[in-house]
């Protein structure tokens, strides 16, 4: 082994005498020739004086090698150098091998005074899974430079993540980018997807993502580190490229979703704020024919120079011009809408110069509401007529033609059933409803002139019918208040009319009332208004006797639900039939007079009857008269008949406390069956039972002809006793 000992200092060679005098063992001529043993790492061929493990040596044949510490640390092998590697043939230049222990490795690139330890590092930092990276100082460029028509390709995993083409095309997750654009994103299992984070932010607040058939998702949100973290913004379909903004499903060619009181959709703005030029904003919608381009636009207008005050316009093209749209429709800033025209006339103004002669037809001068076209749809039209200065809302049915709603210029406003003149209803000028007539009716005598009015041949009634699983029907109301400003609530008084049905006939030349019911107020309203009062009420009906002009009472029921019948007065002094609310019925006759008379229904003949016989005597009367009757006879064992009457006393269960005379009914029918009624313990279909009657009346003929026969035989006694005496 060969030591050497150094010259103090650098720069300075050792001098031949140096070398002489520093080897030992060293003849000049084999160093000369290379004649140095090829040592080992532990003991090199050339070593320091006291570091004998330290120096140069070789490992082989075209080798030379550097170690210290007994370590080899460079081996230069043909034109491949390695630094602490363990075979110079696998690699160019391998730093860091041999060493114990892990530690950063890097190779220090230094060009200037400034950055004195490194201006560029490659670093490798400790550790089997340590850091690689580049560092760059100074703020000139780092670049990676491929000179030739080479691609820049950045790998992990062994795959090409990055690749640069020698045209400047990057793919990302892809080595092969599209020509068509400079940038292409792909990845085999993930979905494509760049995320995006603010300033400062350590997530990610925004990201785009492209899924199956090429969709595109835009996300933005709260910062996260996945797309799921945000939320969806905005979707290009990528089979439909329909374009959805707050939906991921758009079903239209822009689809436009929100949740909020108050949505704005979207808006465009014209920023140009010249105060000397109205200024628009507009929204063209196009389509393309044979013709060429024709479009259509709804366009924002500054109205009257005021910058307040903006219209919304609507415009279509009738023109061979592709540019040939005009003005159809204005909503102006004061909410008034006009088809036709910009002059308003109110809140909606439908103009056209064509006048519509009659309302039988579609055309420019109606507003039409249908629901297709012809005389096959339902519709509604408004139209006006210039020529009788009129206007009409017209109904259109399937199969039947026009049901308008007329209104007349200083007329009145009628209705027609079909295309033809047939009216069925109108409000005249007097504001009186007509229905069936043209024309008003007119006034019965004594009446005024009424606001409805219906007349038919057939068919003038009025029906009403309420349909309901309740307990309301419907209402007919009459109401009266004493002032004449309509609306106006005044109490009524005694004695006012409150409501009148009149049923009345023609004489040829007017109308007549033959009967009538009329409602009145029947004392003074009591209570105090705005709560419930009582509000008495009397109602009277009338008929017209033969040879009258007019209806007389004949009968009234008054507040207390008292009936009067012929009479209108509640004193029983005037001649009358009356019904009191307590059930009993009244009845007031002159002298003499037949109170009430019975008739039978199969004959029609008299059977009896209530009369007066002068005085305060009332005689009740059946017929007795000896041309109604036949098989006359006498009655015979009238005292045995009588005999059999059992005369009882006792009382009725409803009256316990009060014991009468009399006889029980069975008994006596089965002596004079017609003084009873009914049958013996009779009940009803329910089982209630039907209650016997008797006619104690009906006993006097029996008791008469026993008393007869009880004179005579009193009598007979009365002549043995006086020719016993005389004898």
């Amino acid at each position: 082994m060969t030591t050497i000992v150094t010259r103090a200092g650098k720069g300075s060679p050792l001098t031949h005498t140096e070398v002489d005098t520093n080897f030992t063992n060293l003849n000049t001529a084999k160093l000369e020739a290379g004649a140095i043993a090829l040592g080992t790492a532990a003991a090199p061929s050339i070593s320091f004086t006291g570091d004998t493990n330290t120096g140069v040596f070789s490992a082989g044949a075209d080798q030379l090698a550097i170690s210290t510490g007994g370590t080899r640390r460079l081996l230069v092998n043909g034109n491949n150098i390695s630094v602490g590697a363990v075979d110079a043939n696998a690699c160019s230049l391998q730093i860091g091998d041999g060493a114990t222990g892990d530690r950063d490795v890097f190779i220090d690139l230094v060009g200037d005074t400034t950055y004195s330890d490194y201006g560029a590092r490659f670093n490798r930092s400790a550790g089997a899974n340590g850091i690689t990276y580049f560092a760059h100082r100074g703020t000139g460029a780092f670049s990676i430079l491929a000179q030739d028509a080479a691609p820049v390709v950045i790998s992990t995993s062994n795959t090409a993540r990055l690749t640069v083409t020698s045209g400047g095309l990057v793919g990302l997750g892809t080595s092969t980018p599209s020509s068509d654009g400079p940038l292409t994103l792909a990845n085999a299992s993930l979905t494509p997807t760049v995320f995006f984070s603010r300033p400062g932010g350590g997530s990610y607040s925004a990201a785009i993502q492209a899924s199956g058939f090429g969709t595109l998702t835009f996300y933005n949100g709260a910062e996260s580190n996945t797309v799921a973290g945000l939320t969806s913004r905005m979707t290009i379909n990528g089979q439909t490229g329909a374009v959805g903004i707050g939906t991921p499903t758009p079903g239209s060619k822009f689809d436009v979703n929100g949740s909020a009181v108050d949505f704005d959709a979207a808006r465009f703005l014209n920023t140009n704020s010249d105060g000397s030029v109205a200024t628009s904003s507009a929204i063209k919608l196009g389509i393309t024919n044979t013709a060429g381009e024709r479009y259509a636009r709804i366009q924002a207008t500054e109205i009257g120079g005021n910058n307040n005050n903006v219209s919304l316009d609507f415009y279509t093209n009738s023109s061979a011009s592709p540019t040939g749209e005009t003005i159809k429709m204005r909503i102006e800033h004061g909410g008034n809408v006009g088809i036709g025209t910009t002059d308003f006339g109110g809140k909606l103004t439908v103009r056209t110069s064509t006048s519509n002669g009659a309302p039988s037809a579609w055309d420019s001068g109606q507003l039409v509401v249908t629901t297709g076209t012809g005389t096959a749809s339902l519709g509604i039209a408004l139209s006006v007529n210039s020529t009788d200065n009129s206007a009409s809302i017209i109904s259109l049915t399937p199969l039947v033609t026009w049901n308008p709603i007329h209104y007349r210029a200083s007329s009145h406003i009628f209705y027609k059933a079909d295309a033809t003149t047939n009216e069925v209803a109108r409000i005249d000028v007097d504001g009186r409803l007509l229905v069936g007539t043209s024309s008003s009716l007119g006034a019965i005598p004594g009446q005024a002139v009424q606001k409805l009015q219906v007349a038919g041949s057939t068919d003038g009634g009025i029906t009403m019918a309420t349909f309901g699983a309740d307990a309301f029907a419907c209402n007919l109301e009459f109401r009266k208040s004493r002032n004449a400003t309509v609306g106006t609530n005044t109490i009524v008084e005694n004695g006012d009319t409150l409501g009148k049905f009149y049923y009345c006939g023609a004489d040829g030349a007017n109308y007549y009332p033959a009967a009538a019911i009329e409602a009145f107020v029947d004392g003074a309203p009591a209570g105090s208004s705005p709560g419930p009062i009582s509000m008495p009420g009397r109602l009277v009906f009338s008929t017209t006797l033969a040879g009258a002009s007019s209806p007389t009472s004949r009968m009234t029921i008054n507040n207390a639900g008292d009936f009067y019948f012929n009479t209108t007065v509640t004193t029983k002094t005037f001649e009358g039939f009356r019904i009191e609310n307590s059930g009993q019925p009244n009845v007031t006759r002159g002298l003499n007079g037949t109170f009430m008379q019975f008739f039978h229904a199969g004959t029609g003949s008299a059977i009896g009857s209530i009369t007066n016989a002068g005085g305060t005597v009332t005689a009740y009367n059946t017929t007795s008269d000896y041309r109604l009757k036949e098989n006359i006879a006498p009655l015979v064992g009238a005292i045995d008949r009588i005999n059999n009457l059992q005369v009882r006393r006792f009382n009725f269960i409803a009256d316990p406390d009060r014991t009468v005379d009399g006889f029980i009914a069975h008994e006596a029918q089965s002596v004079v069956p017609e003084c009873v009624t009914g049958e013996k313990d009779a009940v009803d279909t329910d089982g209630n039972p039907v209650h016997q009657g008797i006619d104690q009346s009906k006993l006097v003929p029996l008791l008469t002809a026993a008393l007869q026969e009880a004179i005579a035989k009193i009598e007979a006694l009365e002549t043995r006793l006086s020719a016993l005496e005389a004898a």
